[in-house]
């Protein structure tokens, strides 16, 4: 299309048999999500991180989130948070970036407020657990 996204359309009847990924030499990754106990599989919300660390240097971060939007969402500009250490200003403006771009869809289970709430803490959790891991 263009704009350096990739679009999935499916006719009936199709699915999806596989996926390739790019290899990113040296991104750590991980995924977690939280649910409400005895209720169905979905998640209040799903964090995925991908983070690069060089030295003490943030280098490459990359933030996703599930079950919050109606698809998922790829947080835009969190390339801005990387250049210098993993510190409060990293985590302040990823809280914004959550902030501006997670709707807070509301639920049976929780309000909107909650879900935008958990998603933060849920990454914030995540880059900091992948960045110590990397050292």
């Amino acid at each position: 299309m263009g704009d350096g996204k990739y679009y999935l359309s499916l006719r009936p009847g199709e699915l999806v048999a596989a996926v390739r990924a790019k290899n990113a030499p040296g991104l750590r990754s991980a995924y977690d999500k939280i649910r409400i106990r005895r209720s169905i599989e979905y998640p209040v919300t799903g964090v995925a991180v991908a983070l690069r660390r060089e030295g003490d240097t943030l280098t490459d971060l990359r933030v996703a989130f599930t079950g919050t939007n109606p698809r998922p969402v790829l947080l835009a500009g969190a390339d801005k948070l990387c250049g210098g250490a993993l510190d409060e200003h990293v985590f302040e403006g990823l809280d914004a970036l959550v902030r501006d771009q997670i709707m807070s869809m509301k639920t049976t289970f929780t309000p909107g407020h909650y879900r935008r709430r958990v998603a933060g803490v849920l990454a914030r959790r995540l880059v900091r657990r992948l960045f110590v891991a990397l050292e």
